[in-house]
């Protein structure tokens, strides 16, 4: 029987998935000082807050002489919105002849013509592939298939989320790893992707494994911008796009 982790970038239920969004927003400035004794002058405003930056208080009414009107101070807004983090620009692949090629060099299957494959057939079919006059294909890495997302800056290549190659265990998942809201993204059908591919818009197989869990192997989701862990000895079958290139 199938055991699918769901620890990375998606919740699956059923057939369905679940996305998480997450933001941020600036905490509003504290309130400003208390009166004065009497007589003070109105305490100013607190500068509005920029970007998370909390915006500061404004300064106590200090009392004056007797008789005068009470400090009336009031703290200022923190005005600024937490914006997402911006991962570089991937530039548009260059379709034709079978193949997308990116600005890296890397070539990539397109369209694909694996099917669905559980992973061990899946890397043979790569390794064995002739296409473009070329026979040097394989599986790709995580880290080459996240260069392949569009529009959803945690997951695409440079964004916030660690995973990858170099960082490929159960302790580099994080929050920034859950993807984008589901079937949202740039491309058609709502996938997150570059526009010059097609094919069926879920989980591709990557050749990156758990080092730390035996028999598993991540794949990216690209309905989601996210990912998952699977097991790859089991029936489990999605879909794979090979690659080549890269200095490898």
């Amino acid at each position: 029987m199938s055991r699918i982790h769901h620890l990375s970038f998606c919740v699956t239920i059923g057939l369905s998935l679940v996305l998480w969004g997450c933001g941020n927003s600036s905490p509003r400035g504290a309130n400003g000082g208390a009166p004065g004794a009497s007589g003070g002058t109105p305490g100013t405003d607190g500068a509005p807050g920029t970007g998370i930056i909390t915006g500061s208080g404004g300064t106590t009414g200090m009392g004056g002489a007797t008789g005068g009107s009470p400090g009336s101070g009031t703290g200022g807004a923190g005005a600024g919105a937490g914006g997402a983090i911006s991962a570089p620009p991937q530039a548009p692949l260059m379709c034709g002849g079978g193949v997308c090629t990116d600005e890296s060099g890397l070539q990539w299957e397109e369209p694909t013509s694996g099917g669905n494959l559980i992973w061990d057939v899946a890397r043979n079919y790569c390794q064995t592939l002739g296409l473009g006059g070329h026979d040097d294909w394989r599986l790709p890495t995580l880290d080459e298939l996240r260069t392949l997302v569009r529009g959803c800056n945690p997951t695409t290549s440079g964004g916030t989320c660690r995973l990858g190659t170099s960082c490929a265990t159960w302790s580099c998942y994080s929050d920034d790893c859950l993807g984008c809201s589901y079937g949202l993204g740039p491309a058609t059908g709502g996938c997150y992707w570059d526009a010059g591919l097609t094919g069926t818009c879920k989980e591709y197989w990557s050749s990156t494994t758990l080092p730390d869990q035996a028999g598993e192997v991540w794949l990216q989701n690209y309905l989601a911008g996210g990912g998952m862990a699977h097991i790859f000895e089991s029936s489990f079958a999605p879909s794979l796009r090979c690659v080549r290139g890269g200095g490898r």
